[in-house]
């Protein structure tokens, strides 16, 4: 997925959103929840975006975040009840809840199939997956998560080889002192070495 500049996706977001309504129904809102219903102005989620979270997320976020207008949904005759269950959740609440969940989930999973992105990297939880999909991503010249996780990764490992290194020196000079530093040394470094490749190797 090919992102744009911060600010074309916030002016194609806005252009998209232009006529969302409080109560349409909205795809990933929010990065964890693939479809809900909008309840304040489209523009405030923007600027919170914009102003909040991190710079290499903005981009995907606004470019991500679109609304389905209810009568483009409810024009689909085998999801209309779901459709019309959903819009009727705020009557007997309590009572259809469990029906509401339902109706929502199966909602959520028409609207994303036949109105988000093609490229989504939607994984069933999140928009921003740290695995093989995160690394096809371009932010527009920003760090993705999987490869901020490298970075890090990289860094720590150099770390933990200094302290090896240093603990193996003190080892080697034959003091009792000497000898518990390097051992608490050698220690960290066996820690270090098992987080660094859960970091290295996690998907």
């Amino acid at each position: 997925m090919k992102l744009k500049s911060i600010e074309e996706e916030a002016a194609d977001c806005r252009q998209a959103n232009k006529d969302a309504k409080i109560e349409d129904f909205i795809l990933h809102l929010h990065h964890g929840i693939v479809g809900e219903t909008l309840s304040e102005s489209i523009e405030n989620r923007i600027v919170y975006i914009l102003t909040q979270k991190p710079e290499y997320e903005r981009a995907l976020r606004l470019r991500l975040m679109r609304v389905v207008p209810k009568k483009e949904l409810e024009a689909s005759a085998e999801w209309g009840k779901a459709c019309t269950e959903w819009w009727k959740v705020d009557v007997g609440w309590e009572k259809a809840y469990v029906e509401w969940g339902k109706a929502g989930a199966a909602l959520s999973t028409f609207a994303h199939a036949h109105f988000c992105t093609p490229d989504c990297p939607w994984d069933g939880r999140t928009i921003f997956p740290l695995g093989e999909f995160n690394k096809q991503l371009n932010y527009g010249g920003y760090m993705t998560l999987q490869e901020k996780g490298d970075a890090i990764a990289g860094v720590f490992f150099m770390l933990v080889l200094l302290a090896f290194l240093i603990g193996l020196g003190a080892w080697g000079l034959g003091s009792p002192t000497r000898l518990a530093l390097g051992v608490g040394v050698m220690a960290f470094f066996m820690l270090g070495f098992i987080a660094w490749l859960g970091l290295e190797f996690r998907e």
